[in-house]
This record gives structure tokens, sequence and C-alpha cells, in this order.
């Protein structure tokens, strides 16, 4: 049996169904900085550990309910 990795690196793909947006939003997203700068980068392609997707989205979620603006 082999061993599943602790971590699944999620993928663009992954954060568009995860967001219901479309691969280009996700683009357009990374470029903007409305999402971390990827943990990883294989061959071209970005990938995130979900604890830096969830702490982003924590980060961007609380300063919206506390009234600030985020960008």
């Amino acid at each position: 049996m082999t061993k599943q990795p602790e971590h699944q690196l999620l993928r663009d793909s992954q954060l568009s169904v995860r967001y219901g947006r479309s691969p280009r939003t996700i683009s357009n997203w990374k470029r903007s900085g409305i999402l971390p700068p990827a943990d990883v980068t294989i061959l071209g392609h970005d990938y995130w550990y979900p604890e830096t997707i969830e702490a982003n989205e924590r980060e961007r979620f609380s300063a919206k309910s506390s009234g600030e603006v985020a960008a």
C-alpha cells in the first residue's frame, strides 16, 4: 500500500471549483495578489497547500467582516 501525502497541493483548477470562478478569474486573482504566492511551482504550474489558502481566506474574510477594506 502506498502512503498518501499528508498535504494535497491545490492547483488553479481546484481553486476555480472551490470558489465557483472561471480559470481566467483565478489567473487574474494570482496576478492582482488576491491569492497568496504559490507555495510550489512545478513545470510552470502553481500549487498551494490547503493551509495557505485557508489562512488567506481567514485574513481576507476577517478584514471584510470587521469593516476594513481588503485588497
